[in-house]
């Protein structure tokens, strides 16, 4: 995408997201909850999962394959260490 500005990403809920946001989704029967932090690599809008399969995901293939994600706040201790920067 050299060159090229990187349309801006929304969630289910409109939100916009970008690289260093955390995001969730779920998938399969009964629902399993993946949450991480959205980082970019060759341009592209990547969700680290190591503890699934796939290892990770664009967001694109997530909303194709999990019907979307959602923008999540910060857990206590990320929250925390923000306090004290």
């Amino acid at each position: 995408m050299t060159g090229q500005k990187r349309p801006i990403e929304r969630d289910i809920d409109g939100e916009t997201v970008q690289v260093g946001d955390r995001i969730a989704f779920s998938f399969g029967l009964p629902p399993v909850r993946v949450e991480g932090i959205i980082c970019e690599r060759d341009g592209e809008l990547i969700l680290p999962t190591p503890a699934h399969k796939p290892t990770e995901s664009t967001l694109d293939e997530i909303r194709d394959h999990c019907g979307g994600f959602w923008k999540v706040g910060l857990s206590e201790h990320e929250y925390q260490a923000t306090k004290s920067n």
